[in-house]
């Protein structure tokens, strides 16, 4: 039994030594990212009608994204809530398989949002106008 440990061990300061060494890697410095610019004669996306953050169409559309992500909150944690209370009733296989079951209907809704000529919203619909 001595021997197979001894075997073992020796084995594995063999493996140690033998294994190939990987070279430390160096810091990350600001040239080594790669962030979008809008250089001239590429696309710049245009939100809201406007793709100039100091414009007025450009900052309603910056609050109504906020309005949004509000919205989503709320509703984040009012759910979070209300699937607890659930949890203390009914099945949690059940309620978890209902939860990703709408999950998965919010992830294939994705494919059926269009650009801002389908939005209904008075603030979408004036942006699309002022194009």
């Amino acid at each position: 039994m001595w021997a197979a440990i001894a075997v073992l061990i020796v084995s594995v300061l063999i493996q140690y030594a033998l294994q190939p060494k990987t070279p430390q890697p160096q810091a990350a410095e600001l040239k080594d990212f790669d962030a979008p610019t809008a250089d001239e004669g590429r696309p710049v996306p245009v939100v809201f009608g406007s793709s100039d953050p100091n414009s007025d169409l450009f900052k309603r559309g910056a609050e109504w994204a906020g309005v949004c992500y509000a919205v989503k909150d709320a509703v984040t944690f009012v759910a979070a809530f209300a699937l607890m209370a659930a949890a203390r009733k009914l099945d949690r296989r059940r309620i978890h398989g209902v939860c990703l079951a709408l999950g998965g209907l919010g992830l294939l809704a994705v494919g059926f949002i269009h650009g801002e000529e389908h939005h209904t919203h008075p603030l979408a619909a004036q942006s699309v106008r002022s194009l």
